[in-house]
């Protein structure tokens, strides 16, 4: 679980993620399994094989629903924005381990085929689309949905771009061109990832758990002429309301533990601690300029 955002500014990019991990599913006591038998009529000295996998599995399902969204608990492990090569970042939110691994190792995998220091901002997006893609797919198109923000500073074009890869949705055509329908009548559908460049006229993005934060699309709508000073304090306050948000709707919380923040401005990627460290990059901006 997890909430990432990220802000274009007159001066860069701002990036921010949480590090909450959550561990998910049901718990059974044995008066759970009682239940049962006592519906079949059984005794726990029954040895014959009398409950079904579809009854444990909703056994655990509906034990799940009950226990606070089958939530187990959380730890603030996570690892979720990283840098990725001088002038480019990334954040993550959703399943962890796709394909078994790390994020760290995926980031170090992704960052052995940027071999060349003349690649542009659109070839290191697509090389890191490409991994996340084929990636996901040996994990099967249903497990994971995660949602990744790339940013980074086009020195070609001389511009901050921000990206989203992510999963949507399609309707199926079968043979005659329209739409295929299950044995329901209903439309089939596949999933599939997705590439987006985010436009400057919507300059924040927020992913993960955002449902408490749907008002700030009001005022992204406005696109805010905003330095980065100004980003830096306006996601850490979205950090901020996120985690109090979730403390108070949740004992065991999806959002929060040690939220990491950087920069991505024309002298690179930084990360950075407070607002301090981003007056300082600043600073050196006004320097660099008299």
């Amino acid at each position: 679980m997890t909430l990432i955002a990220a802000i274009k500014t007159r001066q860069g990019i701002v990036m921010t993620a949480d590090s909450k991990e959550m561990i998910q599913g049901g718990q059974l006591l044995w008066s759970d399994f009682e239940t049962i038998l006592q519906a079949k009529s059984l005794h726990e000295d029954f040895e014959q094989p009398a409950i079904s996998p579809a009854e444990l599995k909703e056994l655990f399902r509906t034990t799940a629903q009950a226990n606070d969204n089958g939530r187990i608990k959380s730890m603030n492990t996570g690892l979720k924005l990283f840098k990725l090569t001088e002038f480019t970042g990334l954040s993550t939110t959703g399943t962890a381990n796709p394909g078994g691994l790390e994020f760290s190792q995926i980031i170090v995998n992704i960052q052995s085929k940027l071999k060349s220091t003349d690649l542009s901002l659109d070839e290191i997006c697509d090389i890191a689309f490409n991994y996340f893609e084929n990636l996901f797919e040996t994990d099967g198109e249903n497990r994971f949905k995660n949602n990744i923000i790339f940013c980074g500073y086009d020195w070609q074009k001389e511009i901050f771009r921000s990206f989203v890869f992510y999963y949507n949705e399609k309707r199926v055509l079968d043979c005659k061109g329209g739409f295929k329908l299950d044995v329901n009548r209903v439309p089939v559908t596949k999933r599939f990832f997705y590439k987006q460049e985010v436009n400057d006229d919507r300059p924040l993005i927020l992913k993960g758990w955002v449902g408490c934060l749907q008002s700030l699309d009001t005022y992204n709508q406005k696109a805010p002429n905003i330095d980065l000073i100004q980003g830096f304090i306006l996601l850490n306050k979205i950090m901020e309301l996120g985690v109090t948000i979730e403390e108070i709707s949740h004992v065991i919380t999806g959002i929060g533990g040690k939220i990491l923040y950087a920069v991505i401005t024309k002298e690179g990627f930084r990360f950075v601690e407070n607002e301090a460290d981003v007056r300082n990059i600043t600073f050196s901006f006004c320097k660099g300029n008299h």
